[in-house]
C-alpha cells in the first residue's frame, strides 16, 4: 500500500488467525500480480500466510491462463 494506510504485519496476523483454531475454515487468498509494478514478494507472504498460491499475470495476455489456474484450485 503505497499510502500506509495497510500494515502487512497486521492483515497476515488477521489470516493466519484462522489457521490457529479461530475459524473452521480459514479463507485461502490466492493473490494475483498483475501488471508490471506488482509487489510478488508481498503477494507470496499473503498466499503463503493462508495455506494458497500466488500466480504471475504480470504479462497482460496471461490473465485467461492465471484466473484458469486459480479456479482449479476448488
Amino acid at each position: 500500500d503505497p499510502d500506509g494506510q495497510y500494515d502487512l504485519s497486521a492483515l497476515l496476523e488477521q489470516l493466519t488467525a484462522g489457521s490457529e483454531g479461530r475459524q473452521a475454515q480459514p479463507v485461502r487468498v490466492f493473490p494475483i500480480a498483475y501488471g508490471a509494478d506488482a509487489d510478488l514478494a508481498t503477494l507470496q507472504r499473503i498466499a503463503e500466510a493462508t495455506n494458497a498460491a500466488v500466480y504471475d499475470a504480470s504479462e497482460p495476455g496471461s490473465i485467461r491462463k492465471v484466473f484458469a489456474a486459480v479456479i482449479s484450485n476448488f
